[in-house]
């Protein structure tokens, strides 16, 4: 083989070493980090400088010698991402009923059009007619949010007609959107109430000044304490948050000892097993955005989880627990979507 060939074949093959690399860091490191500038730098710099750099290594050593290092990162990543798989069908539960697409056909490239997937599940406590819970996650407010589009995201939800709304996290991108927020916010209505947690976007916007702006429009803030919801028939199902990392707040919320329902509001759904443990009848997480950008046959090629692609969007199962995750409304960096279209997903009780 030509020296030049030799050491292009070997550039290749430890850029994509370095690439696993960087997904590595990503999954463990970075995606645990407070959102700002510091983190998008990181993760541009170990974008781009990991895969270069390796590339560089690559073509210095050639092909006869070196090849272990970015063969041991390939290897890694793949045996996580194996796992991370096998757990994704472990945890598998049904499918949604039905997937209504809003207004317009998605294409590939779908920043805002929407899907509305409606999921059926037992209720735990008899109920004399359905119990709907519609979901709200990463709306990531800014200036590419449209008034139309927030005008459409408002019908679409009092369309559905929610008996209670649930937000997982990330609703602005800075302070300078808060009374946009807030107006958005106080237009959805519920009949037994809205309850939210924070994001890590919020935590470095302000959580302080988020959290206000959620009460003021009408929303609660549950946390660690559970608050009743009231159900058809007099009936009560609780609602708790969990902030966990990103909150000082590390209290699991636990099930009421006499057996009434709990679900737990949560920004990412690597908290879920965990609270599956305090006996939460559902979970509710959004934080991934289905991975933003999804390859066909492949599905994300990264989700900011520790725990890899295992849960990127849909209806998982721990034990008895629900867990539903959802694609988000909005998006972060980069600025767009790819085969992976926003949804607002809907769960019935009956």
């Amino acid at each position: 083989m030509p020296d030049f060939i030799e050491r292009l074949a070997s550039a290749a093959f430890w850029a994509a070493g370095g690439f696993c690399a960087f997904l590595l860091l990503y999954m463990r490191v970075l995606s645990r980090l407070p959102s700002g500038p510091l983190k998008r730098a990181a993760a541009v710099a170990g974008l781009g400088g990991a895969p270069a750099l390796f590339a560089l290594a690559g073509a210095w050593t050639g092909l006869s010698a070196g090849l272990a290092v970015p063969a041991a990162f390939l290897l890694s990543w793949l045996a996580l991402d194996a796992l991370a798989l096998r757990d994704r069908r472990r945890h598998r539960a049904g499918g949604p009923v039905e997937v209504r697409r809003d207004r317009r056909r998605l294409s590939p490239f779908c920043t805002f059009d929407l899907q509305i997937p409606r999921y059926e599940i037992p209720s735990p406590v008899p109920v004399p007619r359905r119990f709907r819970i519609v979901h709200l996650s990463d709306l990531h407010l800014n200036d590419r949010s449209s008034e139309r589009w927030c005008r459409r995201l408002v019908e679409d939800v009092e369309g559905l007609a929610p008996d209670l709304l649930v937000a997982t996290g990330d609703f602005s991108f800075s302070q300078t959107d808060s009374r946009r927020l807030e107006e958005l916010l106080a237009a959805f209505r519920a009949r037994a109430g809205a309850f939210a947690v924070l994001g890590n976007h919020d935590y470095s916007v302000g959580p302080d000044a988020i959290a206000a702006q959620l009460v003021r429009a009408g929303w609660r803030l549950p946390g660690a304490d559970a608050v009743a919801a009231e159900l058809p028939g007099g009936r009560r199902l609780w609602v708790a948050g969990y902030d966990f990392p990103w909150s000082r707040e590390a209290r699991r919320p636990v099930a009421p000892a006499d057996g009434e329902p709990l679900i737990v509001l949560t920004h990412t759904a690597d908290n879920a097993s965990r609270l599956a443990e305090g006996g939460a009848f559902a979970v509710f997480a959004g934080h991934y955005h289905g991975g933003q950008i999804g390859l066909p046959g492949w599905g994300p090629i990264a989700l900011p989880s520790r725990l890899g692609r295992r849960f990127p969007r849909g209806h998982f199962l721990f034990g008895k627990t629900h867990l539903f995750v959802s694609a988000g409304l909005g998006v972060t960096f980069p600025p767009f979507r790819v085969g992976c279209p926003p949804d607002l997903p809907v769960v019935d009780l009956v």
